[in-house]
Order: structure tokens, then C-alpha cells, then sequence
């Protein structure tokens, strides 16, 4: 089980395989949703660190996303697309 990050008035709940939601707590309405790509093996596991401020009606900053498999996907905060993905390695 994965742990949701409240903001302000917003919830982001990670689910199993991957899928991301934002849900306005008030109306219960989804503002976005996210599903990885099948082909990037994306397994989270554990909650998302969520760097994000409410701005009006929408959140600002980045929902970053672990996963199992050692990657590591930040989603924008407003609008749930990808910003970057990274793969993380052991320093030599």
C-alpha cells in the first residue's frame, strides 16, 4: 500500500501498478491521472514525495514517483505529465 500526499485541498493517491490520481478532497473531482507505459516496468511501491504548492484551483511543483525497479519518474504537479525519468545506479 502506498501512502496519499494531501496538499492544501488536493489528494495525490499512487496506486499498484503505478497509477497516479490527483482528487480535489472537497468535490471528489480527479483534476489528472497518470498510468506509466506498460514498457517502462514502472512497479511503485511506496509513496511519492510530492514538492507541490496549491496555486488557485491547481497544484504547482512535481510529484516524484520510486519504483521498484530502480526508477524514478517526476510527474508535473498541475497536470500529471511526465517532466523527466531517471534510472538509479550504484556509484563506482
Amino acid at each position: 500500500l502506498c501512502t496519499p500526499n494531501v496538499i492544501g485541498d488536493i489528494v495525490i493517491i499512487p496506486t499498484q501498478p503505478g497509477t497516479v490520481y490527483a482528487i480535489r478532497v472537497d468535490t471528489g473531482e480527479q483534476l489528472w491521472s497518470y498510468s506509466p507505459d506498460p514498457s517502462l516496468g514502472l512497479d511503485v511501491r511506496s509513496s511519492p514525495a510530492t514538492m507541490a504548492t496549491v496555486d488557485g484551483n491547481s497544484l504547482q511543483g512535481t510529484v516524484v514517483l520510486p519504483s521498484r525497479n530502480k526508477k524514478i519518474l517526476a510527474l508535473d504537479a498541475s497536470n500529471g505529465r511526465v517532466k523527466w525519468e531517471s534510472v538509479l545506479r550504484k556509484r563506482s
